[in-house]
C-alpha cells in the first residue's frame, strides 16, 4: 500500500516512515502543518486510506508493544473501529506484567492470554527434538520450564550443548536438573562465556537497548573490532543475528548483564551513550525521547528536560495527544524543576 500511496498520503506519512520515498520510487511533498488534533486525524485518514489501497489481505505483526510510544496506541485506538470494514488482521504481543492496563487503551481489542505449555505441547516439543517419545525428557522439560515457552527452548539448548547435537539428547543421560540452579543461571552462564574484552561493548549495547547498534559502538569505540565482537558474542548465545541485523537472543539475558552494574557505572554509560549520540546527530529530532532517557537515567535532568520537550514537540507533529505529551516528565519533578541532578 505504501509502495502505491498517492501523494497526499505519502506527505501526511513520510513523519512516520521515514523510507517512504526509498519505498515509492519518488520524493514525497512536505504536508501543510496543523495544529495537533487536525495532524492526528490527517495521519489516521492517510493509514486508513492506505490499508483501503490493499489489493490482498493483509496480517499485521507488532511484537512488544509494551514499549511502544503513546502516539503509536492511539493510532491503534482510532484505527481498531475502522479494521472491521477492512481486510486486515493486526496481531499485537505484548508482556501483561509490565503493561497489565495496555488492552483497555484500545477499543474493541481482542485478548487472548497465552497460557503456559500444557503437558501435551511440551511433550510434542519433546518429540521434535529426540524423533520419538522420552517421558524422563517430558518430566524434565515441565519441571524446569514450568511451562514457560522461552524457559523449555532454553532446556532444549542446555541439553544439546551438553550431548553435542540436538538427535544425541535421546540417548544422554538427563539431569535431576538443569546447572543445579535452573534456567536462568544457565542464561547466565551465556553471558559468563563472554571473555573479558568483550564484555565493555557488551555492556554498553545493553545499555544501548536490545537491537545492536553498531554505528553507535563505533562511534563509542573507534578501535573495537566489531565483526570479531558480533562474531564471538554470537557464538556464546547471548546475541543472535537475523535479517535486522545482531540483537540479544532474549531481553531477559540484557536484563542481567544491567543488573550486574553498579548505578555509578550505569549512569556513566547512559551519559556517554546520550552524548555521543547527541554529537552525532545533532539536528534529529527523532532521537529526542531515546536521549531524554538515557540523560535521566543519567540522572542529568536538565539535559533529560530538554530533551523531553523536544521529543514532545516532535510527537505532536506526528499526531500524539498532547494530554500525554507530559506523563514522561511527571515520572520525577525534579526534571520539571529545572534540577541538574537527583540529590
Amino acid at each position: 500500500a505504501l509502495c502505491g500511496a498517492d501523494e497526499v498520503a505519502a506527505s501526511v506519512l513520510a513523519p512516520v516512515v521515514p523510507d517512504i520515498d526509498q519505498l515509492r520510487g519518488r520524493t514525497h511533498k512536505h504536508a501543510p502543518e496543523l495544529d495537533a488534533q487536525s495532524n492526528q486525524q490527517r495521519l489516521l485518514r492517510a493509514v486508513v486510506w492506505s490499508l483501503r489501497a490493499m489489493q490482498t489481505p493483509l496480517v499485521v505483526l507488532l511484537d512488544d508493544v509494551q514499549w511502544a510510544g503513546s502516539e503509536a496506541i492511539d493510532l491503534l485506538d482510532h484505527l481498531t473501529p475502522q479494521l472491521a470494514s477492512l481486510p486486515v488482521l493486526v496481531i499485537a504481543s505484548y508482556r501483561n506484567d509490565e503493561a497489565e492496563s495496555l488492552p483497555g487503551q484500545v477499543a474493541g481489542a481482542k485478548v487472548m492470554s497465552l497460557q503456559p505449555l500444557g503437558a501435551a505441547a511440551i511433550e510434542q516439543l519433546a518429540r521434535s527434538v529426540t524423533g520419538g517419545r522420552r517421558d524422563e525428557l517430558v518430566r524434565l522439560l515441565q519441571r524446569e520450564s514450568e511451562g514457560n515457552p522461552l524457559l523449555a527452548v532454553e532446556v532444549v539448548r542446555f541439553l544439546a550443548e551438553e550431548a553435542g547435537t540436538l538427535t544425541a539428547i535421546a540417548d544422554m543421560p538427563l539431569p535431576e536438573v538443569v546447572d543445579a540452579g535452573g534456567v536462568r543461571r544457565m542464561m547466565r552462564r551465556r553471558i559468563e562465556r563472554v571473555a573479558p574484552w568483550a564484555r565493555p561493548l557488551l555492556e554498553l549495547a545493553a545499555v544501548a537497548g536490545r537491537a545492536l547498534d553498531l554505528g553507535l559502538l563505533a562511534r563509542l569505540e573507534p578501535t573495537a573490532d566489531l565483526d570479531r565482537f558480533v562474531a564471538h558474542v554470537t557464538a556464546a548465545t547471548v546475541i543472535d543475528v537475523g535479517s535486522e541485523g545482531p540483537r540479544f537472543r532474549h531481553d531477559k539475558l540484557r536484563e542481567y548483564i544491567l543488573a550486574d552494574l553498579q548505578p555509578k557505572e550505569s549512569s556513566a554509560l547512559h551519559g556517554t551513550l546520550a552524548e555521543t549520540l547527541e554529537r552525532s546527530r545533532p539536528d534529529d529530532a527523532s532521537l529526542s525521547a531515546r536521549l531524554a532517557y538515557h540523560y535521566h537515567e543519567a540522572q542529568r535532568l536538565s539535559d533529560a528536560a530538554r530533551h523531553y520537550a523536544r521529543a514532545g514537540e516532535a510527537a505532536l507533529g506526528r499526531g500524539a495527544p498532547a494530554v500525554r505529551l507530559h506523563r514522561p516528565l511527571q515520572a520525577d519533578h525534579s526534571i520539571l524543576c529545572g534540577a541538574d541532578r537527583v540529590p
